[in-house]
């Protein structure tokens, strides 16, 4: 019995000698001529008219079997689900694991500005940023955590200590976008809307 191509919805068919050849065109011939079907091991016979029939029910059940496979094909093409990623940051963060955070970042993930002296343009910078926070006892928590398509969304509540000029507590968004499983991007937004909308969260 002749296969249905794995080339997508072209309707390839192959014959029993294992060349292609065109779904449509064995329908015509099997339809307009009495001759057996090209590559047909039953050469000699004359087909029959309902003998067609069946073979386009046949080839068209192989085409829908084929459909379906493609369709499911692009069923499992769907956004990738970031939640597991985001309750590894939670972890992260109230650990204060920086070896844990950075292994949830890409080899180039950036942050803030890149063309400017303290944005970040890889892993080890990023890490070495918040070691730095973390030196200097600053702390942050937490204080919200959402997913997107596109990547996470995390409030932050940061508490800078006394004899910092930001001494006090600060409200803001990170955006951690994600590429691959990775987070690649991170941003910061001061207000939840842009944050949101830069993940794909819907109001």
């Amino acid at each position: 019995m002749p296969l249905v191509s794995e080339n997508g919805l072209a309707g390839t068919v192959f014959g029993f000698s294992g060349k292609p050849v065109s779904l449509a065109s064995r329908v015509r011939h099997r339809i307009y001529t009495r001759s057996p079907l090209p590559n047909s091991p039953h050469g000699g016979s004359t087909g029959s008219r309902s003998s067609a029939w069946k073979h386009i029910g046949i080839y068209l059940k192989l085409l829908t079997m084929n459909l379906l496979k493609c369709e499911n094909h692009k069923m499992t093409q769907i956004p990738r689900d970031n939640r597991p990623l985001a309750e590894q940051v939670r972890e992260a963060f109230a650990a204060r694991d920086l070896q844990a955070f950075g292994a949830l970042l890409s080899d180039d993930v950036t942050w803030g500005d890149v063309d400017m002296p303290r944005g970040c343009r890889n892993r080890t910078e990023v890490l070495t940023t918040l070691n730095s926070l973390l030196d200097k006892q600053v702390d942050g928590r937490i204080t919200e955590l959402e997913t997107g398509e596109a990547g996470i969304l995390c409030g932050l509540a940061v508490e800078w200590p006394k004899d910092d000029p930001r001494a006090g507590d600060t409200e803001l968004f990170h955006v951690y976008m994600v590429r691959d499983g990775k987070i690649y991007q991170i941003r910061r937004y001061d207000d939840r809307d842009s944050a949101a909308a830069a993940v794909g969260i819907r109001p």
